[in-house]
């Protein structure tokens, strides 16, 4: 088996930067469409619909990374199972799993949980009459995801990305279509969403069909291998998902309905950041698992977090300088000093945690997907228990302080464990003292217009640092300015 030519990082960063935000502009046009359409019950029901479909596939045992890491040590020739291989097994453990998810969904989940959505007798007899239909977007889900990850670890992502932004346009447009044409009754929307994920897969089966050829079934000790992998990643990802929606629950026991508003508002907003991460991540995981030695790989990880580092310091340190104005002038002046230094706590947080996914991915891409899963599982309970402690001392505020210390915490023991402390430490120190530095500065009070001159200067200033500290990010500035000279003499 031949191995491809190597493509350039930025170049893949950049195609799995380009898609998100798109998809952030569809929601942003596409929500008072649902609204004047169909209603806002029958628009809330079915994003619930969206939400737990999406929650069963944590349920996967894993296969959908497994795939993408696989996949990449099969692209480069490394020994294993051959790419078709991996997606045939994977994707029809998928479907099994798909299947009997779908009938415990059936006979016990979706009636418990949709049941108990309090709404009119109509809208009641609808949603049960479109539960045969959600059950069905289980296991089609499960299945296209091994195919989109299989894309990914075949470092397809221009592909992935168009039929994944298609789907979700067709989702959009299918719907008001059939709402506005036949009837916005719950059957009928989830039955069109079912409809375009069933032909979203059918699209992502045609373009991975070459990867197919010559594939097998894996052997059991194969299997056994994948099942081991992926069910680390089981356990980081159930443990993840329960620590991360601890906070709202906590401040609201202990503090109340108004602090836990307090706190969801600059959360929900820091969290619109994570869209480089999520690229960077992206890219990174099949090239990471695809690397030849353990020493090419640990190279490309600190160089990948020099990248993260840097690149997010463009967001995040602007961002902490004007966010307290800008509470001022959206929220009022009283939320200046309460919500505002609650966004920077957490700002400086997204960065630590941007960070701490490079070395996370980088442990997985080395084999080693249970380093992730045991860190989180030893941190859960202490950090449940500084959680309660800082919601109880200090609420919402108390709650950002102690997220923000366990990812520094568990920052320090993946840097350890990765080998790359002693490295990358004095890196990851100096530009936390520019965050802290950042929220000294603000809290010194200015106006909106004295922060969006702070913002830019401090943008010009680390977009240098930036080109000059990460070669990946110079390589991407200079690919954009290229395009943009050539679009100039055209």
């Amino acid at each position: 088996m031949s191995v491809r030519k190597p493509r350039s990082f930025a170049r893949d960063v950049s195609i799995n930067l380009i898609f998100p935000p798109l998809m952030v502009v569809i929601t942003l046009i596409s929500v008072p469409l649902y609204l004047a359409q169909i209603g806002l019950e029958r628009y809330g029901i079915l994003t619930l619909v969206w939400s737990i479909t999406g929650m069963f596939a944590f349920f996967d045992f894993g296969m959908g990374a497994a795939t993408t890491y696989l996949v990449a040590k099969a692209r480069n020739g490394q020994a294993g199972p051959s790419v078709g291989s991996v997606i045939l097994t994977t994707g029809l453990a998928n479907a099994g799993i798909g299947m009997v998810l779908a009938l415990v969904f059936w006979l016990g989940v979706g009636p418990l949980v949709f049941g108990n959505v309090k709404t009119d007798a109509a809208l009641a007899a609808e949603l049960s009459a479109a539960m045969g239909w959600i059950t069905l977007l289980l296991p089609v889900g499960l299945v296209t995801s091994i195919l989109s990850n299989a894309m990914d670890g075949e470092r397809r992502f221009l592909s992935g990305n168009l039929i994944g932004t298609s789907v979700n346009i067709a989702t959009v447009m299918g719907t008001l279509a059939v709402s506005y044409w036949i009837g916005p009754e719950l059957p009928n929307l989830v039955l069109t969403v079912l409809i375009t994920r069933i032909l979203g897969l059918m699209t992502y089966a045609m373009a991975g069909w070459s990867s197919l050829q010559g594939g097998r079934l894996m052997t059991w000790s194969e299997f056994r291998s994948t099942l081991h992998f992926g069910g680390w990643q089981v356990v980081f990802s159930s443990i993840s998902g329960i620590t991360s929606s601890a906070d709202r629950f906590v401040i609201g026991w202990i503090a109340g309905a108004g602090a836990t508003a307090l706190y969801a508002i600059p959360m929900n907003l820091t969290a619109r950041l994570r869209f480089l991460p999520e690229a960077l991540i992206r890219t990174l995981y099949p090239r990471l698992s695809e690397a030849s030695g353990e020493d090419v790989r640990q190279d490309l990880g600190a160089r990948a977090l020099d990248g993260m580092l840097a690149g997010m310091a463009l967001l995040i340190i602007p961002a902490i300088l004007v966010v307290r104005p800008f509470f001022a002038v959206w929220l009022g002046s009283d939320y200046e000093a309460s919500a505002g230094m609650i966004a920077q706590i957490l700002l400086t947080g997204v960065y630590v945690q941007s960070c701490l996914r490079v070395l996370l991915v980088l442990q997985r891409a080395s084999g080693r997907p249970d380093l992730p899963a045991r860190l989180r599982a030893v941190s859960a309970l202490p950090f449940l228990l500084a959680l309660v402690l800082g919601v109880w001392v200090d609420g919402a505020r108390g709650a950002s302080v102690v997220i923000l210390l366990r990812f520094a915490a568990e920052c320090v023991w993946a840097l350890h464990v990765s080998g790359l402390l002693s490295r990358m430490a004095p890196r990851v120190v100096g530009y936390l003292f520019l965050c802290l530095l950042a929220m000294l500065v603000a809290a010194l009070g200015y106006g909106i217009w004295t922060g969006a001159i702070l913002t830019a200067t401090s943008f010009l200033a680390l977009g240098v640092l930036a080109l000059c500290q990460s070669p990946d990010i110079a390589s991407l500035a200079n690919r954009l300015l290229r395009k943009s000279v050539r679009a100039e003499q055209i």
